[in-house]
C-alpha cells in the first residue's frame, strides 16, 4: 500500500511512522511536510492507495484540497486528519470527496483499522458522528434521506450488505469479524455506516427497520 502522510507537524509525522511505514511495505510511505511537497507527491507517477491529509496545513482550505486531490487523483482515497468532533467540518470535506475523517483523539489500532477500510473502497467516519443524536439531519454521502434519517438500504456497500446479513443471523461482531476475516473494530465501523445510511440507532432498531421494510428495496452497490 501507497500512503501520503501530509503534514506540517513533525511531531506527528515522527508518532505516525512506525504505524504507517509497516502498512506500506515495499511500496513506501511518502511524507510531505507542507502543500507543495505534497501536489509534487501526487504528480507523481506512481499509484497512492491514501493521502492522509492534515486539517492545519497552513495557507488551504481543508475542503479545497480534498476535492484538488481527488480531480488530480480520483481513483486515491483521502482521509482527513482532524480535530475531535466537528460536525460542520466533517461534513464539508466529506462531500469535497474525502473518504474518511479521524480525529487525532483516537488510538492508532482504530487509525490504521480506518485507514484500510478507506483502502478496501469503504468510507470511515467516528461512530459518535453517526448518530442520529448527534447527526439529526446528517448527510455525510450525500443521499436522499429516510423518513428515519438515513440514505436508504440501497446506499449499502457489498462488504455493509455481507455484515448485515450475517448480523441478521444473529452474529456478535467477533463472530462476524471471524466469518469475514476482518477486525472487530473493522465490523463496528461497517455496522455504522450501515445504521446511518437506513436511519437506525442501534442492532435492533436496524433489525426492525428491514423486517418492516426496507429491506424490500433491495440492495444495489453504494454511489458514496
Amino acid at each position: 500500500m501507497h500512503i501520503v502522510l501530509a503534514t506540517h507537524h513533525v511531531l506527528l509525522i515522527d508518532g505516525l511512522r512506525p504505524y504507517l511505514a509497516p502498512m506500506c511495505g515495499e511500496t513506501g510511505l511518502t511524507e510531505a511536510s507542507n502543500t507543495r511537497l505534497l501536489r509534487a507527491a501526487l504528480q507523481d507517477d506512481a499509484p497512492i492507495d491514501v493521502v492522509v491529509v492534515d486539517f492545519c496545513m497552513p495557507g488551504v482550505n481543508t475542503a479545497e484540497l480534498v476535492g484538488d486531490i481527488k480531480r488530480q487523483r480520483p481513483d486515491t482515497a483521502v482521509i482527513v486528519l482532524g480535530p475531535a468532533l466537528h460536525r460542520s467540518f466533517i461534513l464539508e470535506v466529506m462531500k469535497s470527496g474525502a473518504s474518511g475523517y479521524i480525529s487525532k483523539q483516537m488510538n492508532a489500532n482504530i487509525m490504521m483499522s480506518a485507514i484500510r477500510l478507506v483502502a478496501s473502497g469503504e468510507q470511515y467516519v467516528p461512530a459518535a458522528m453517526l448518530s442520529l443524536e448527534d447527526a439529526p439531519n446528517g448527510q455525510v454521502c450525500g443521499h436522499d434521506l429516510t423518513p428515519d434519517g438515513g440514505c436508504g438500504a440501497k446506499a449499502l456497500t457489498d462488504r455493509e450488505r455481507d455484515i448485515l446479513q450475517l448480523l441478521k443471523e444473529g452474529m456478535p461482531n467477533k463472530v462476524i469479524a471471524n466469518t469475514l476475516d476482518i477486525s472487530v473494530v473493522t465490523v463496528k465501523s461497517h455496522l455504522s455506516n450501515v445504521f446511518r445510511k437506513i436511519g437506525a440507532r442501534n442492532r435492533v432498531h436496524a433489525l426492525r427497520l428491514l423486517t418492516n421494510g426496507t429491506e424490500k428495496a433491495g440492495y444495489t452497490r453504494a454511489c458514496c
